[in-house]
């Protein structure tokens, strides 16, 4: 089901969402099921429809009822939802204890996320400045170990930033980096976000 929804959801999402379906409707309160059908939801645009679930497993990390990684997953899905939502200052507060989560407990690679989502924040507020300084963190941290992933969300911040400034060639040139025109690049579940920017250049060249 992650392969589908999460690893390429522009391909295969679709076929399995009917299950998908059924999940959510069953998901219950155990954490790693909880936390396993939220990142199923992330790309297919489901993380709304059992925030609840999400919710209240934020609250049981924050009185030590949850593991500390199924809270730190919990807050990674819920400040993306809040994100979309445009609940913008809840998105960053969740993502400001998600990395305090990190450092305290030595989750490292898991902070690269939170700062996306504060990067993603700053830009949809204007705060370019702010966003631009969070993904060179972001891409900093993820050269070394080659960390693909974080590099392509913090490209995604990267775009929407210079859309907010106006920036709307540099912004297309970050929606490439996430997937040429024209097409959908297999494997990179953001990349369809990357899409809906260069989509809408009318000039867009073939590749």
């Amino acid at each position: 089901m992650i392969t589908q929804t999460f690893g390429d959801p522009a391909r295969t999402g679709a076929a399995v969402l009917p299950q998908l379906t059924e999940m959510i409707a069953t998901v219950g309160d155990d954490p790693t099921r909880v936390i396993r059908v939220g990142t199923a939801s992330v790309f297919v645009d489901r993380l709304g429809d059992f925030r609840w679930a999400t919710r209240r497993l934020v609250d049981q990390g924050r009185t030590g009822a949850a593991p500390v990684r199924r809270h730190l997953g919990a807050l990674m899905h819920l400040g993306l939802d809040y994100f979309h939502l445009g609940r913008w200052d809840d998105a960053a507060q969740l993502a400001a204890e998600g990395l305090t989560l990190c450092e305290d407990h030595d989750y490292r690679f898991y902070a690269w996320y939170f700062q996306y989502i504060q990067a993603a924040v700053a830009a949809a507020q204007g705060d370019a400045e702010t966003s631009a300084a969070l993904t060179e963190q972001i891409v900093r941290w993820a050269m070394p170990g080659g960390t693909y992933g974080a590099r392509s969300f913090a490209c995604h911040a990267r775009a929407l930033a210079a859309l907010g400034s106006g920036d709307f060639e540099t912004a297309y040139q970050h929606a490439c980096t996430l997937s040429p025109p024209r097409t959908v690049t297999p494997y990179v579940p953001i990349a369809m976000w990357g899409t809906m920017i260069w989509s809408r250049r009318p000039s867009a060249p073939a590749g």
